[in-house]
């Protein structure tokens, strides 16, 4: 029997068993996936084992995205993201008080938070360069451009290299959550 559009629609929104009973349910998991993520987590896989023993791999955070999902924007990711880099920022200007700032490790959140404005100007002023360093060089030389959004990218793309993550999902499911990228 040929799929029709409303079959396949239908099984777009098959949440797989032990990420929600419902759409709200599968948000919080993947909100709780974005906030635990580190800056060099590629995209997060989780691998389903289906009854024959193969294995689909799912992206929550991907799926969550996608139009035909809809349960989680961009804009929304990118404000729990930005939060998480205003907290590593915030970890290294507080080692960067105590010790030169082209020595600490998170250069580049130092960088981040410098060229996003996060710290006032006497929290600037605080900040141990050495060498020369302005904030202007330190960002020139320490800086990674646009973290947030290599961040947010990072979470969300299903084709760059990923991890295998132990399963903890234990359903069954015949494709990839969302789409045919997989296959």
């Amino acid at each position: 029997m040929l799929a029709t559009k409303e079959t396949e629609i239908a099984r777009v929104f098959d949440i797989p068993e032990g990420w929600g009973e419902n759409v709200e349910e599968f948000r919080t998991r993947v909100i709780q996936i974005i906030e635990r993520a580190s800056p060099i987590t590629k995209s997060a896989r989780f691998d389903i084992e289906n009854p024959d023993g193969s294995v689909t791999p799912f992206y929550p955070v991907f799926c969550a995205t996608t139009p035909e999902w809809g349960v989680i924007t961009d804009e929304e990711i990118r404000g729990i993201v930005r939060k998480k880099l205003e907290k590593y920022a915030r970890s290294a200007y507080a080692v960067a008080t105590v010790r030169a700032a082209d020595h600490i490790y998170g250069e580049e959140y130092l960088a981040w938070g410098l060229q996003e404005g996060i710290f006032s100007p006497d929290e600037i002023s605080k900040i141990r360069f050495d060498h020369g360093d302005t904030p202007e060089s330190y960002v020139r030389d320490y800086g990674q451009g646009d973290l947030l959004s290599k961040f947010v990218e990072r979470l969300k793309h299903p084709y760059s290299e990923l991890p295998l993550l132990t399963s903890q999902v234990s359903a069954a499911v015949d494709d990839c959550c969302c789409c045919d990228c997989c296959h």
